[in-house]
C-alpha cells in the first residue's frame, strides 16, 4: 500500500512540474531542443494547448520555409 501511495505522489508531483516556456526565437536558434520538444509533444495529450509545443512547431515551420526559400533562390537565382 505504501508503494502505491508513493507512486501516486510521484506521478502527481511530476505532472505538476511546470517547465519554462521557450520562445519561437529560442527554438529557431536551438534546432536540437526544437526536435526534442516536438518529439515530446507527439506523446502529450494536450499538445495543442502547450506553449512550448506551439512555439516549437512555429519555429519548425519557419525553418522549413527558410530552407525552401534558400533552395528556390539557388534554383532561380536571387
Amino acid at each position: 500500500m505504501n508503494r502505491l501511495v508513493m507512486m501516486a505522489c510521484l506521478v502527481v508531483l511530476t505532472a505538476c512540474k511546470e517547465g519554462e516556456n521557450r520562445t519561437v526565437e529560442y527554438f529557431t536558434d536551438n534546432p536540437v531542443e526544437r526536435a526534442e520538444t516536438l518529439a515530446d509533444c507527439e506523446t502529450l495529450d494536450a499538445a495543442q494547448a502547450d506553449a512550448n509545443c506551439s512555439n516549437a512547431q512555429t519555429a519548425e515551420s519557419l525553418a522549413e520555409s527558410d530552407k525552401n526559400l534558400d533552395a528556390a533562390q539557388k534554383y532561380f537565382g536571387d
